[in-house]
Order: C-alpha cells, then structure tokens, then sequence
C-alpha cells in the first residue's frame, strides 16, 4: 500500500514541478503516474517551455 501511495504522491509531484516549467502539468502527471521515474528525468531533460500559458 505504501507504493501506490508513494507512487500517487510522487505523480501529483511531478505534475506540479511540469507546472513550474511551464508545460501542462495534467498530462506529464498523467505520464507520470504510469512510469514517474522515467518522466521525471524526461521533464527535467526538456527543461521550461515558452509556448504553454498558466493563469499564475
């Protein structure tokens, strides 16, 4: 129980810090829940993008 936990944790994590970077933090959390280890260094690989608005 306490994987799935960490893993939901961990995607609701990562869709956060895609907001950061400005990208859409609905799918990279979506990407994010199937494999977070792998697109947490996918997101911190691609970096901040200019295109993606927030309402920040």
């Amino acid at each position: 129980m306490f994987y799935v936990i960490f893993w939901i944790v961990m995607a609701v994590a990562i869709g956060l810090l895609a907001k950061k970077f400005r990208r859409n933090p609905y799918l990279w959390g979506l990407y994010a829940l199937v494999i977070w280890p792998i697109a947490l260094v996918n997101l911190l690989i691609v970096g901040e993008s200019n295109s993606y608005s927030s309402d920040d």
